[in-house]
């Protein structure tokens, strides 16, 4: 499999550990955007970042971009809520790094159904080996 499947930040790093393979990259959004997405969502945002999260609906890593098309109010609660999400974006990173999924499926499950792939790693041996910060095989 060639490096065409990877994440884009998987291909700026590669070789490195796998620790910073699975790392965002954080990309501070101008107010402006932020208001204008949670207004969109009818989501009065004055205190916003306590109760949601700004998200990407397909994340950075993830091939995502920043166009209001991609982002979203996604609340912390109730679970799982954006915490989970993005542990589960971490998790998808990790498999497309290591080259166990390809991009494209990471990316429909991610924006698809992303719960479904909380449900089935949040309790598994695998999703412990992602939080230490070890990209899977």
């Amino acid at each position: 499999m060639g490096r065409s499947h990877l994440a884009p930040c998987c291909l700026s790093i590669a070789g490195r550990s796998a620790r910073l393979a699975i790392r965002r990259p954080y990309v501070a959004l101008p107010e402006r955007v932020r208001r204008e997405v949670f207004a969109s969502y009818r989501v009065a945002c004055d205190h916003c970042g306590a109760v949601y999260e700004l998200d990407h609906l397909v994340p950075l890593c993830l091939g995502g971009s920043n166009q209001a098309a991609n982002l979203w109010p996604q609340a912390y609660a109730p679970r799982p809520g954006a915490t989970e999400k993005d542990r589960v974006e971490r998790y998808l990173h990790a498999r497309v790094c290591s080259g166990a999924m390809e991009l494209v499926e990471a990316q429909r499950l991610i924006a698809s159904d992303w719960r479904s792939v909380w449900v089935r790693i949040a309790s598994s041996a695998a999703w412990k080996v992602v939080v230490a910060g070890v990209a899977l095989r």
